[in-house]
């Protein structure tokens, strides 16, 4: 049981108590009797207010958002930061590929990439477009799961309501 220590129609902590009684040594967790001769009452500490629904439903969306971030964050965990950063670059190199257009930038930067891997360009062009489909299959799951359960969150009239809102263990 949490305690609060009343002075004065004033309630305190431990801590400010020993700020406003400073010329008095406490014990780390004085008794009432301790207390007595400096009018200092012991009670029990007052329940905090329930959160409101606003504020569950703040904490939901967070779960929520955290939950589907922790899915994408886990995929790219096998990648280092600079290859993250260049994915966008590598997605369309691939696709210039594709095409035909061997002379672009981004083509180049993919070419580059297989030469100094040793491989074939035409294996990383079509490994780069099947991550590429991969993920942004990925993605569409998170972001559709992530949006219906938010669109849940903001229509939920109750804690209980809120508390239904899962994320769910298969995604699609």
């Amino acid at each position: 049981m949490s305690v609060m220590y009343k002075h004065n129609d004033s309630f305190y902590s431990i801590y400010g108590l020993r700020r406003l009684f400073s010329h008095v040594s406490f014990p780390e967790e004085p008794a009432q009797e301790d207390l007595m001769p400096l009018g200092v009452t012991i009670v029990a500490a007052p329940a905090p207010a329930p959160p409101t629904l606003e504020e569950l439903r703040e904490s939901k969306r967070r779960e929520i958002w955290g939950a589907g971030d922790a899915i994408l964050d886990e995929v790219k965990r096998s990648y280092t930061q600079a290859e993250i950063e260049s994915w966008s670059k590598q997605e369309q190199g691939a696709k210039d590929l594709a095409a035909g257009e061997t002379t672009t930038e981004a083509a180049q930067f993919v070419a580059g990439i297989a030469t100094l891997r040793g491989i074939p360009v035409d294996t990383l062009r079509d490994k780069i477009l099947a991550n590429v489909t991969a993920y942004g299959q990925l993605c569409t799951a998170v972001i559709g799961t992530q949006q219906r359960l938010d669109d849940l969150i903001k229509a939920a009239q109750t804690a209980e309501d809120l508390e239904a809102i899962v994320w769910p263990e298969t995604l699609g």
